[in-house]
């Protein structure tokens, strides 16, 4: 009986001991990594994504960093993912870090207001209200636009840049102070661009992001053209633009 109890004595503190020791050594520390690589995955229901093999969670990230990696996903490019390591397993995402191509091309339907540019879909929530209205108008009319978009973890969220170059010929529907409406989308004139038309006229523009006041009209492209714009080389929008465009931070 006495060895009995002492042997259960000895088992008791060998388990205590392993238990002290444990606590001695703590909980497993978090370690910061970035991964950065092929975005094979994104279930934004189920709430991971893939990068780089990798699978991430995406509970801790806003709206935007999510369609950064759905946008990453579409073009098959790459995308970079600050996360948290516990064990071996990441356990928390931060942010997320996306550069797209310049994706310059037709401007697509995609169901919806959904649109493709140059045969990639661009997620909703990375537009603004004034580029989507300007790539959805694209869409239905058989334009061609150059589209980049940076997504990057910032202070406040994550900041989304737009950079956007896109010809249009269309009908002047009105004429105002500093703006010209276009087919009905109204549009700022950037300073010291003279349009030189009149309502009704139809005119090609380029429209372009400028930095910290969206996006402009900042060149008449059919001075020079003896064509008539609806049927000339300017009219169809089949391929790139100038590349003038500036950032702008969506807001």
């Amino acid at each position: 009986m006495r060895r009995y109890m002492t042997g259960r004595r000895l088992a008791l503190g060998s388990a205590l001991g392993a238990l002290l020791a444990l606590a001695a050594i703590g909980p497993a520390s978090a370690d910061p990594a970035t991964i950065c690589g092929r975005v094979d995955a994104v279930d934004a229901v189920g709430g991971t994504a893939t990068v780089d093999g990798q699978s991430i969670p995406l509970a801790g990230l806003d709206e935007d960093a999510v369609a950064g990696l759905e946008l990453a996903f579409n073009g098959r490019f790459d995308a970079c993912a600050d996360v948290e390591v516990v064990g071996g397993v990441v356990t928390e995402t931060h942010g997320v870090t996306v550069s797209s191509p310049r994706l310059c091309g037709s401007v697509d339907p995609a169901g919806g207001t959904d649109v493709l540019v140059d045969r990639v879909l661009i997620p909703q929530p990375l537009m603004d209200e004034e580029t989507l209205e300007i790539l959805t108008y694209a869409a239905v009319s058989n334009k061609a636009a150059c589209l980049q978009i940076d997504v990057s973890p910032g202070s406040g969220g994550t900041v989304v840049i737009l950079a956007l170059d896109m010809e249009i010929c269309a009908t002047v529907t009105d004429l105002g102070n500093g703006t010209v409406e276009l087919d009905g989308i109204q549009i700022d004139v950037a300073d010291g661009v003279d349009l030189e038309a009149d309502e009704g006229d139809i005119i090609c523009v380029l429209v372009s992001t400028a930095e910290g006041s969206g996006i402009e009209v900042v060149q008449r492209t059919d001075e020079d053209e003896d064509e008539d714009p609806e049927g000339g080389s300017q009219g169809g929008g089949g391929g790139d633009v100038p590349d003038t465009a500036l950032p702008y931070v969506a807001q």
